[in-house]
């Protein structure tokens, strides 16, 4: 388990350094397949991170898995702004922009991807592929390894 944590948070790191991102972080579903918690990290600033849930339909995660697609999100846009501080995640970590992206495991939402930025600056069209590029990435990983 530890190899493939390894290689998923390797992503994590190059998606994060590709788009020049702050923070990039990878939820996993729970149980029933509702609940997400985020597992993994690369550049958080707070350990509060590691404690945060979400449910599907909630928040910037949620919302992702809900709809099953990519999303760039910032804190000015007024029809996105209560989901996006509805999150804790993205406030804990005080970040004002970021891009969401399914993580699709056997044709079934597994988890988020959430690569952000804490200056605020937009994601570009080619940011938001990449992204949604190292999603499936790990995903094929997750698939591989039967994460």
């Amino acid at each position: 388990m530890d190899t493939e944590h390894n290689r998923i948070l390797n992503e994590l790191c190059m998606i994060r350094s590709l788009v020049s991102g702050d923070f990039a972080a990878l939820a996993l579903g729970v149980g029933d397949g509702r609940l997400f918690r985020w597992t993994l990290f690369s550049g958080n600033e707070t350990e509060r991170s590691e404690t945060m849930t979400f449910r599907s339909g909630r928040g910037v995660g949620g919302l992702t898995i809900r709809i099953g697609r990519t999303i760039a999100w910032n804190e000015t846009d007024e029809a996105m702004v209560h989901l996006y501080r509805e999150c804790p995640l993205t406030l804990a970590e005080r970040l004002r922009t970021s891009v969401t992206a399914p993580v699709v495991v056997q044709r079934e939402s597994r988890g988020v991807i959430l690569v952000g930025s804490r200056t605020g600056r937009l994601f570009s069209e080619e940011d938001i592929a990449a992204v949604t590029l190292a999603a499936q990435r790990i995903g094929k990983l997750m698939e591989d390894e039967r994460f």
